[in-house]
């Protein structure tokens, strides 16, 4: 399994959503296994260390996403306001509705429908590892 990690940003392009996938691989990554994500409160933003091995955004999504792969269905449905006002917050542009549609009502997901922004990275991937 690859990790790779992106996140989703607000209004003033503060990194409010952590992403980790998951990758299947063997030679060329085709498949994603798992999705977490975490979504930072208004205390926590922005949420961007980039060291999934804190307590932080990238840490809480890398653990949801290696809890789910390994449980093989979905979990940590969203049910805190706040997460909800923290969504509110991001523009339309940058995939509020995509959100919502693809990733419902929780946090980690066992193999999920890529968003076209998670199919553009592993897009880029595949070409990375061809070259």
């Amino acid at each position: 399994m690859k990790e790779i990690f992106y996140f989703i940003r607000d209004k003033e392009h503060k990194p409010v959503i952590s992403v980790c996938l998951l990758l299947i691989t063997d030679d060329l990554p085709t498949e994603v296994g798992a999705r977490g994500v975490a979504i930072c409160s208004d205390s926590e933003t922005p949420c961007s260390k980039l060291n999934a091995h804190q307590s932080n955004g990238p840490g809480i999504a890398r653990r949801r996403a290696w809890k789910v792969w390994k449980a093989g269905k979905d979990m940590y449905e969203i049910k805190r306001e706040k997460a909800f006002s923290v969504l509110n917050k991001i523009p339309a542009e940058n995939v509020k509705e995509e959100f919502f549609q693809l990733y419902r009502k929780f946090k980690a997901f066992y193999k999920p429908t890529l968003s076209p922004k998670e199919q553009r990275i592993l897009a880029a991937i595949k070409l990375e590892v061809t070259k």
